[in-house]
C-alpha cells in the first residue's frame, strides 16, 4: 500500500483491516487481509471521512464523513455504500463504536447519542453543553463514554443514568484528540 493512510479500522475479531486513503476519486477504502497484506475489496468514490469504523460484526464499515456531515455504511463485501437514516443528527461531530456492547456513540453540535449498532434504534441521547471539540471515546462494555468539553478538558459520563463522573482537564495548550479505554 503506497497511497497516505488517513484512517485505518480493525474488524472486531482481527482479520480484516481497512484503510482509508485519498485517491484520484475522492477517498478511498483497501479492504485487507492482515496476513498477507492482500486486497480484498477496494471502494471508491466516497466522501472525506473523519472516522471509520467496523460495525460489531465486521460486515459493515461506518464512515463519518465531512461535507455532508452524514455516516455512510459500506458493505465491504459487496462494495454497496448506503447513507444511514435521516434520523440521525443532521451534523455529526464524531462517532466511536463499542463492539463488545454494540453501542455506537455519535457526537451531535448539542449532545451525545447513543445507538444500538446494527438496528440504528436510539437507546440514549445525552445533552451536553456545546462544545468547540467533538472527540467522543466509548469503553468496551459501553457503560461510559468521554467527550471533549473543550479542547483539553474531557467529561467522563456514565451512559445509563447520564451522571457527569468526572471532568478532567489537560495542562494548558495541549489538546486531547482520541480517547481509549482500558479493558
Amino acid at each position: 500500500l503506497t497511497e497516505s493512510c488517513t484512517h485505518l479500522a480493525m474488524s472486531p475479531a482481527g482479520k480484516v483491516l481497512a484503510v482509508c486513503y485519498a485517491s484520484e476519486n475522492g477517498y478511498s477504502i483497501k479492504v485487507l487481509d492482515p496476513s498477507n497484506s492482500s486486497v480484498l475489496q477496494q471502494i471508491d468514490g466516497l466522501t472525506r471521512p473523519k472516522s471509520l469504523h467496523f460495525s460489531s460484526d465486521g460486515d459493515s464499515l461506518w464512515l463519518c464523513g465531512y461535507n455532508p456531515s452524514r455516516m455512510i455504511e459500506v458493505h465491504w463485501r459487496t462494495g454497496k455504500v448506503v447513507e444511514l437514516p435521516e434520523s440521525l443528527p443532521s451534523v455529526i461531530a464524531d462517532v466511536v463504536v463499542s463492539n463488545d456492547a454494540g453501542l455506537v456513540a455519535l457526537r451531535g453540535t448539542e449532545g451525545l447519542h447513543l445507538y444500538s449498532g446494527n438496528s440504528w434504534v436510539e437507546v440514549r441521547e445525552q445533552n451536553l453543553e456545546p462544545v468547540r471539540s467533538a472527540r467522543v471515546g466509548l469503553n468496551g462494555n459501553g457503560t461510559m463514554t468521554a467527550t471533549n468539553y473543550d479542547e483539553s478538558t474531557t467529561q467522563l459520563i456514565d451512559i445509563h443514568s447520564g451522571q457527569t463522573l468526572a471532568l478532567m482537564s489537560a495542562y494548558p495548550r495541549e489538546t486531547i484528540r482520541f480517547y481509549e479505554f482500558s479493558p
